[in-house]
């Protein structure tokens, strides 16, 4: 059974693979657009395509998410991909708040 960083990994790559699908078929409904018979196909397509890319942009954990699983309380304790110790944690948070 696969660990919780793979399957963190494998959703990062199963995400980036949508995202450019997506854009793939952005450009052919830009495409259908250019003509006036299949102009309606192309702009029912883009919405659609429009609404799924900011549902899964929604959906996508931001840094913040990603080190809170990785801390002693989230889903990445104890795994590999978690933090080892405190030391580390606290490292990882001053990465995502610098100080100027």
């Amino acid at each position: 059974m696969p660990g919780i960083y793979a399957i963190v990994r494998d959703a990062t790559r199963t995400y980036g693979a949508a995202m450019i699908g997506i854009g793939f078929f952005e450009i052919v409904a830009g495409g259908l657009m250019c003509f006036p018979v299949t102009a309606p196909i192309g702009l029912i397509l883009g919405l659609i395509l429009a609404v799924a890319s900011v549902t899964m942009t929604f959906f996508k954990l931001d840094d913040k998410q990603k080190w809170m699983e990785k801390t002693f309380f989230g889903k990445l304790h104890g795994d590999p991909a978690g933090f080892p110790d405190l030391k580390h944690q606290q490292q990882a948070l001053q990465a995502l708040y610098p100080q100027h």
